[in-house]
């Protein structure tokens, strides 16, 4: 149990989980491709 930041163990690269990315083509005009990956950058 965490008591403040400093307690808390960030995961490692090693154990974070696959993150797959799908860029799908929707008809619709381009925008926002490179947002859906973003989340992928906190492990990092």
């Amino acid at each position: 149990m965490q008591s403040n930041f400093h307690d808390y163990e960030a995961v490692r690269m090693d154990k974070a989980p696959t993150i797959e990315t799908h860029i799908i083509n929707s008809g619709h005009a381009m925008g926002g491709a490179g947002e859906p990956g973003t989340p992928g950058i906190a492990p990092a």
